[in-house]
Order: structure tokens, then C-alpha cells, then sequence
């Protein structure tokens, strides 16, 4: 992680896992560059509304293409 959070420049981070049929399925990471930041409360619930959307989006993307238990 070190490896590349530095060279980036990265001072804040802001991860959410989003899940598709119950399973992690992948994570949706908000960055700050060169700066320090502290994440309000708005940014967390906001991060976690996009990554419900994108669980949400995939689900019905795998039941509409047939393959209602993936991944």
C-alpha cells in the first residue's frame, strides 16, 4: 500500500465495500491528494449511497443477464 499511497501523494482515504448476492464483490475508495482531509459524516454516508448503488446496479445486471447467482 505504501508503495503506492506515497508516491501518489495520498494524505486521506475513504473506502467502502459494496457486495453483489451477499458476497464483497469490490470496494469504491475515495483519495486526497497532497493535503491532509478529515472525512465529514456527510462524505461517509455519501461513499456508502454510491456503493449501495453500485451493489444494486450489478445485482440487477447479473439477474437480467441470466445469471442470478453471480458471482
Amino acid at each position: 500500500l505504501d508503495s503506492y499511497l506515497r508516491p501518489q501523494r495520498v494524505r486521506g482515504l475513504l473506502d467502502a465495500a459494496f457486495s453483489v448476492n451477499g458476497r464483497t464483490f469490490g470496494v469504491l475508495c475515495l483519495e486526497q491528494r497532497d493535503v491532509p482531509r478529515e472525512w465529514t459524516r456527510a462524505d461517509e454516508i455519501d461513499l456508502r449511497r454510491a456503493a449501495a448503488a453500485i451493489s444494486l446496479a450489478l445485482t440487477r445486471a447479473f439477474f437480467d443477464s441470466g445469471f442470478g447467482d453471480a458471482p
